[in-house]
């Protein structure tokens, strides 16, 4: 049987409801704001600490260092391509991995986060700045490997096969020293820093 008296308590509880999210989404929208504001004003003491000016402007990042790197690897080696390589050696040398050693490059990169904050805070928040600041793409990055293959060496090619450089290995270190995060890439090509990223 119909009840109109249900109905009425059910329409009025979506109302609240809907009311209910209205003010979370406003709160959180405001919490959103303050976020980025608080993030602006830590960039903004960062850089004055650092004497880096201007302040306001400047995005925080500085790059420390970036050194050559001789970087072991595995490569595994098919069967078959190892004898058609190896056509008259004895079948017992093969072996299916080979250990190699590369030619790399390692960069410590000084974000403007304090050291205190706990990496899950701001891990985000650095690899968001260096996409959306375009940082890493004005050193020369083209690509970086997914956190699932961090650590594994690999090399990237244009689709000339000319090299590309890409960041194969990273890291995080919370540099108690200095006060400030620092971000270690592993890469396969030197990089061009810009002013912007120098002291």
């Amino acid at each position: 049987m119909y009840d109109a008296n249900n109905e009425l308590d059910v329409n009025a509880e979506m109302q609240d409801l809907h009311r209910q999210i209205i003010l979370l989404k406003e709160k959180l929208y405001e919490a959103q704001g303050l976020n980025v504001n608080l993030l602006r004003i830590m960039k903004e003491r960062a850089n004055a600490e650092r004497h880096i000016s201007p302040k306001k402007q400047r995005s925080g990042y500085l790059v420390l260092q970036s050194l050559q790197w001789k970087q072991k690897y595995t490569l595994e080696i098919p069967f078959e391509q190892w004898k058609s390589q190896n056509p008259k050696a004895n079948l017992k040398l093969y072996r299916k991995y080979e250990t190699r050693v590369a030619d790399a490059w390692q960069t410590i990169i000084q974000t403007p986060y304090d050291s205190s904050l706990p990496l899950v805070q701001i891990e985000d928040v650095i690899w968001s700045d260096l996409k959306t600041q375009k940082i890493l793409s004005s050193m020369g990055f083209r690509q970086r490997c997914s956190s699932s293959e961090n650590g594994n060496y690999r090399i990237w090619e244009n689709k000339d096969g000319s090299p590309m450089n890409g960041i194969y290995s990273w890291s995080f270190c919370a540099n108690f020293k200095d006060g400030f995060w620092t971000l270690k890439l592993y890469h396969t090509l030197p990089i061009a820093v810009p002013k912007a990223y120098r002291k």
